[in-house]
């Protein structure tokens, strides 16, 4: 296996408000644009791009205020971070692509495929929701979580958070990868208020279904307690062109705790 780097870290976009946009480019083959979910940065693909980025050439974006993108310093809005991702795949040449977002990164994944249906040719939700009164939402202990986040210590943070977004036989399983990422998750902290910003923007978020015209793949950790998968029923009963993959056992970081059934999934569908 080899890679090929087209951008290097330190190299960011530069995007028309100012801000600035992280990213790094691994792979050969037709463009693929994956935007992580909330707090986390490109790093999250880390299980997923190996394999990807042996058929495409794979960009991955760090959202603003995160990783080694800047902070625009304005509120946040779904339309404003699919406008960076848009912009991102402008100034990299790309004409057209394939779009794949987690979580967070779903919601801003279908308003660039509203916004630029001529661009998306396919696109992928990972753990994603209709939202608003549509939206079915986390069980008790991850709205606990949330609404006591401030009173943890960022060690307690981390650790909870894993363990509530990845499946638990994943974590009894895997204790040398849970140590590494909740290291590297305290060794990169992401700013409280970019936090708050991003959580924002999902909170307000409300799908268009009939606006998005390419044809697209959901896939859904059965167990996942985040967005439970009732969600991702709803929301692939609304698209005209859409299926859906229900993984088990898979939380909602199912791209990590069943990494090669996800790969093999994006593979097979945007080939």
């Amino acid at each position: 296996m080899w890679w090929m780097f087209l951008f290097c870290l330190g190299e960011p976009i530069a995007m028309p408000a100012g801000h600035q946009i992280h990213i790094e480019v691994q792979g050969e083959g037709k463009p693929l644009l994956l935007i992580p979910g909330l707090g986390v940065t490109h790093h999250t693909w880390r299980e997923v791009t190996p394999q990807l980025g042996d058929e495409f050439l794979v960009v991955m974006m760090d959202l603003r205020g995160t990783g080694g993108s800047t902070d625009s310093h304005t509120p946040y809005t779904l339309d404003g971070l699919a406008e960076d991702a848009i912009a991102v795949m402008a100034e990299l040449g790309h004409a057209s692509y394939a779009v794949v977002g987690l979580s967070l990164g779903s919601f801003v994944a279908q308003r660039v495929a509203e916004k630029a249906p001529d661009r998306v040719e396919k696109l992928v939700l990972i753990a994603s929701t209709l939202g608003g009164s549509d939206h079915v939402p986390p069980d008790g202990d991850v709205l606990t979580y949330f609404m006591n986040m401030n009173q943890l210590t960022p060690e307690q943070r981390v650790e909870q958070g894993l363990r509530l977004a990845l499946h638990p036989d994943y974590v009894a399983s895997h204790p040398v990868e849970m140590e590494a990422m909740a290291a590297w998750s305290l060794a990169h902290p992401v700013n409280p208020q970019v936090l708050s910003k991003q959580a924002f923007a999902g909170a307000t978020f409300v799908a268009n279904p009939t606006a998005i015209k390419a044809e697209t793949l959901l896939i859904h950790g059965a167990e996942d307690r985040i967005v439970p998968v009732a969600n991702a029923r709803k929301l692939v009963a609304a698209l005209a062109n859409a299926k859906l993959q229900v993984i088990s056992p898979a939380g909602h970081a199912c791209h990590i705790d069943a990494a090669e059934t996800v790969a093999n999934s994006l593979l097979q569908f945007l080939k």
